[in-house]
Formats: C-alpha cells, sequence, structure tokens
C-alpha cells in the first residue's frame, strides 16, 4: 500500500494498493498531484488523488538493469532523476520524463552513489565516501565546473548505489556520517564547544531529545 500520513493531524489515507511483481519498495517522491514510487523492476506514476490509473514511467531493459530506484521529481513536474543499478555492479543516474521521452544519462564520476538534485541546478552525489554537489544541465545531463565537497564522509554503499543523504524542496541537505562503534552524548553550544558529556561510550543509535531537554531516549 502506498499510505499518505497528514504530519499535522496524525490522519492517514491510502493513495493506491501496488503489487510490486516480486520486487520491492526503493523509495518515492511526492510533488503536487504527481507521485512517484519504484519497485525495483518499475518506477510507477500514480496520482495523488487518485482519479486516474497508476501507470509506468520506467522499465527495466534486460539483460544488464537489475533495478530501478530513489526516483526524485525535478522542479518542472515533468522530469525525474532516478537510479540504475545493473547487474554488473554499476550504477548510473538518469533523468526520465513522465511525457514518455528517452532517459537522458547523468554524468557522474565512475563509483558514484545516487544522485539527488538541488533546486539551485546541482546534483548530490556520493563518491569515495565523500559527499559532493556539481552543477547539472539537465536538458542533457552533463556536469559544469568542478565538484563542491560537502562533507568528507558520509554514509554509502556503491555496490547498491545507496547514499544516506538527501535535499529538501528548499535546498536544505541532510546526510548520515558512516556508522561508527562507540559514540558519546554531548551537550554543545552552538560554537560546537563542550558544555557537558552525558553517560558512557556506547552502541547508541536513533535516539530523541525529551520535550523538556532533561532527557535522552
Amino acid at each position: 500500500r502506498l499510505i499518505a500520513v497528514d504530519v499535522e493531524r496524525g490522519g492517514r489515507r491510502i493513495l493506491t494498493e501496488l503489487d510490486p511483481g516480486g520486487g520491492s519498495p526503493r523509495g518515492g517522491d511526492w510533488l503536487g498531484q504527481s507521485i512517484l514510487l519504484a519497485t525495483g523492476n518499475t518506477i510507477w506514476l500514480q496520482d495523488a488523488s487518485g482519479r486516474t490509473p497508476r501507470r509506468e514511467v520506467t522499465t527495466l531493459v534486460p539483460p544488464g538493469e537489475a533495478w530501478h530506484a530513489w526516483p526524485m521529481l525535478l522542479p518542472d513536474g515533468r522530469r525525474f532523476l532516478y537510479t540504475v543499478v545493473m547487474r554488473n555492479g554499476e550504477t548510473e543516474s538518469r533523468i526520465g520524463s513522465l511525457d514518455g521521452d528517452a532517459p537522458v544519462r547523468v554524468a557522474l564520476p565512475p563509483g558514484s552513489t545516487r544522485a539527488r538534485f538541488d533546486q539551485r541546478g546541482y546534483v548530490v552525489f556520493g563518491q569515495n565516501r565523500a559527499l559532493l554537489a556539481q552543477r547539472i544541465d539537465v536538458e542533457t545531463g552533463a556536469l559544469q565546473g568542478s565538484p563542491i565537497r560537502l562533507a568528507p564522509e558520509v554514509f554509502q554503499n556503491p555496490e547498491s548505489g545507496w547514499l544516506a543523504a538527501d535535499v529538501s524542496r528548499n535546498s536544505v541537505l541532510a546526510w548520515r556520517a558512516p556508522g561508527i562503534d562507540e559514540v558519546q552524548f554531548e551537550i554543545v553550544d552552538r560554537e560546537g564547544r563542550t558544555i557537558s558529556v552525558i553517560s558512557q561510550p556506547d552502541a547508541y543509535t536513533n535516539f530523541d531529545v525529551s520535550p523538556d531537554g532533561t532527557r535522552i531516549v
């Protein structure tokens, strides 16, 4: 099922029942009335209103392609960025079209992971553990200028094309650093200076701070 959740009121509604056809969910995106959902062997377009039937916007090309994943609609609402994982272990990013135009390959360096689009005209991607950004011509998929290093290390898997980073519609970037065995909770000021240390080092993960700021879950 593809479900929409109201983050303010907590309600939810089922947008569609989607049979992945033996695949598994591999990311999606929602812009305006267009919803894209990747199920491995294809990427589907779903009307958010539910008034029109869903349809495929990509299909695997045998025998080389293994699956399609992580679609992201571009600002024009017509094109979308997605990742193709090949059976030989290589990955590539492409720009597809909801109008049925032939996809355009994005000229990322070898060994790059999935790409995400920044509204200011950059493509964000991982390579050699680093997180990079570079200007892109979305018409041709060509990169322009030199890459900008955004972070020295980001969690990524070149074999699957996975990258633990994403860019919001208003160009806010979030990423996750590679995992480590032990971490330490610290309270710091806005300059990064340590105010106090909490608990002992351990393999903490997925933490949150209580509303009153006195406890960590």
